[in-house]
């Protein structure tokens, strides 16, 4: 009787787990490292849009908006206080150091701003945007 050699043997299933297995044990911690990163690029961005939009805002409304500054979050007010837009940061994201910004009707921000973004157990991965008094974010 003949043999049929279609299929793998169980040595060859056990090499080919324990490849997986290293190549798994290598990746992961650097895709880790790599979410991470990309939650403080993430909040980075999301800040300067909605600095950008409150800019804009300030500037359609004829109004001044302001921008509030909190250790892990920030909202969006016109003159009158009340809320426009509030946005909360990622988890392991926070503002270590802030200054208020407030856009008047021209786009420019007199008494300038400044927010420095940073991961909470790593001060080395920090952001920082700031807001000069002509309007400009950088």
């Amino acid at each position: 009787m003949k043999r049929s050699n279609a299929g793998f043997t169980t040595g060859e299933l056990m090499v080919v787990i324990a490849i997986i297995a290293i190549l798994s044990a290598i990746a992961v911690p650097n895709m880790m490292g790599w979410r991470e990163r990309a939650k403080l690029r993430g909040a980075f961005e999301n800040l300067r849009g909605d600095l950008q939009w409150a800019k804009m805002r300030a500037i359609r409304d004829h109004d001044d908006v302001s921008v509030l500054f909190d250790s892990r979050a920030y909202e969006i007010q016109n003159v009158a206080g009340n809320t426009i837009r509030a946005r909360q940061l990622p988890a392991g994201v926070i503002i270590s150091s802030s200054s208020n910004a407030t856009f008047t009707s021209r786009g420019r921000c007199p008494g300038s701003g400044q927010a420095v973004l940073e991961k909470v157990n790593d001060s080395s991965q920090q952001r920082t945007i700031s807001i000069s008094p002509l309007g400009q974010i950088r």
